[in-house]
Parts: structure tokens; sequence; C-alpha cells
């Protein structure tokens, strides 16, 4: 038997029973929110391809990365590991992921940020990345706690 799929006790349902914050990526439009709640139960429960949650099309399997995010465990263990990592690009050049943000002159983006991004991506189907500037060279910019 399936586990019972997951309430959102954020919901606000619309005349179609689902609710008025999910988008059609699965993801949830609140800005304090990645996935949607209900969306990524039902995905679990296994019961996705024939019980759809709503009437918006399923995102494909190259779309489900956007949609999963990055969970605060995958943030905290990359933090932990202290490692840097370089994303190449022929349109956007190097770009690096860093644990927290070293004021070096290079592009930089901490795992917070970057599931930003990809929510805004998740939010705006079809969008790309298409440029990423350094906002201040002077100095770092801070991590909000």
């Amino acid at each position: 038997m399936a586990p019972p799929i997951a309430v959102c006790s954020k919901r606000v349902s619309i005349a179609d029973g689902r609710c008025k914050h999910q988008l059609a990526s699965g993801c949830c439009a609140l800005p304090d929110e990645l996935g949607c709640v209900e969306w990524t139960s039902h995905r679990g429960s296994g019961q996705a391809a024939s019980k759809p949650v709503s009437s918006a099309p399923q995102p494909s399997p190259a779309d489900l990365s956007r949609v999963r995010g990055l969970t605060t465990d995958d943030i905290d263990s990359f933090k932990a590991m202290g490692v840097e990592v370089c994303l190449q690009s022929d349109s956007l050049g190097e770009l690096w992921l860093v644990p927290a943000y070293t004021g070096q002159s290079r592009k930089e983006l901490i795992p917070e940020h970057l599931a930003t991004v990809l929510h805004a991506l998740s939010a705006f189907p079809g969008s790309a990345v298409t440029a990423v500037r350094l906002a201040n060279k002077t100095k770092p910019r801070q991590e909000t706690p």
C-alpha cells in the first residue's frame, strides 16, 4: 500500500483542486518553498504516471532535478566538504560553486544562491541563465544568516 500523499500546510485550493501556488513544473510559487510538497510526495509514492496531482503537464526527466532542487542536507554536506567546484560553460565561462564567498575576482555562487537560480528557472519554463556577473569586485559578498 502506498504511503499517504502529504498535504501542504500553506495549501490554497483553486477550483480544479490544485493548490494555487503549484507551478506546472511541480515547483511552488511561494518564495520560501522550492518544490510543491504535495507534488513531490505524489511523485515519491510511485503513482505519478497513473494519477497526476493536477491537469498540468508533468516535467520531463531532464526537469526533475530542477523540481527536486537542493535540500538543506545537500547544502550542509557540500559546505562540510570544504571544496570549491569550477563549472565551465562555453557561453558563461567559469563559475565557481563555493561553500562561502571568498572575495576573489571570479564568478562564485554558494549553494543557497544556486538553489535560488534553479527555482527561478523552474518558475519560468524555457528560461536559461545567459549571464553571470560580479556585482561588486572590491569586497566579498557576505552570506546572510
